[in-house]
């Protein structure tokens, strides 16, 4: 009786597999997405860190925004993608106004297909860093670092941006990033009043002493499954990872 169980068991789980189960984002569950500041990424942090806590940490989500990567050859960003298996690498143009400018990483299960990462054109330059978006399953997804020195007019800016037409998608929209939306920087206010802020005010995203929701997750026409913070060594970053499971779209 044992071995005809373990036989059935066997081919429901080829059956499942086939099918793919396996993913995190397949089946019913949704898709798992994360953003994560990692405070001046490159080779440095790689050396001190180690590529391995990288790749353990991208590897327990779909889709993996990683903000404020600051090498300028990308060398640190291709050791990592050259480390993951079963994931697409892509990775947006540097910005900034200073010197010290940044490039975002965007780490994509294989399964979800051949993706675009795309930037806003900000020929007006209402924004430090320029946003960059991503389209999944017919889900916007866009990832920012707004400047801490100027954060209600680019949120102000950013509500206007994703909210337009030409980015406005059937299946929703999901706004994420370190947007410095907490305690000396920002204090509640009217953006994105009609969204969801899955990441809340309450939550603390800031590693090490501080109690600050710095990166946030905001939502609007997509169906929330789960959300949460991760805390992260402040030897890593003196931020947390912010994560949100998104239902899969009609």
């Amino acid at each position: 009786m044992k071995k005809e169980v373990g036989l059935i068991g066997a081919i429901v789980l080829i059956i499942l597999g086939g099918a793919g189960y396996f993913f995190i984002g397949g089946g019913d569950s949704g898709l798992r997405v994360a953003s994560f500041n990692g405070e001046v990424f490159g080779d440095a942090k790689i050396s001190n860190v180690g590529v391995d806590y990288y790749v353990d940490l991208i590897s327990d989500y779909d889709l993996f925004f990683l903000l404020e990567i600051r090498d300028a050859d990308n060398s640190s960003f291709e050791e990592l993608c050259s480390e993951l298996d079963g994931y697409d690498c892509y990775l947006s143009g540097r910005s900034g106004r200073t010197i010290s400018k940044e490039a975002v990483g965007v780490f994509a299960r294989s399964d979800l297909g051949v993706l675009k990462l795309e930037e806003y054109n900000d020929s007006e330059d209402y924004f430090e860093r320029v946003p960059v978006h991503i389209v999944v399953d017919g889900v916007m997804y866009w990832a920012v670092h707004l400047s801490l020195d100027d954060v209600y007019r680019e949120l102000e800016a950013l509500e206007v941006l994703v909210s337009s037409e030409e980015f406005v998608v059937s299946s929703g929209t999901v706004v994420l990033g370190d947007m410095n939306a907490d305690c000396d920087y920002y204090s509640s206010g009217v953006d994105f009043d009609s969204w969801d802020w899955v990441i809340g005010d309450d939550a603390d995203t800031a590693s090490g002493f501080k109690n600050c929701a710095y990166d946030r997750v905001i939502t609007k026409n997509v169906e929330v499954l789960d959300s949460g913070v991760r805390e992260i060594d402040v030897r890593v970053s003196d931020h947390n990872l912010v994560w949100v499971e998104i239902g899969a779209g009609e």
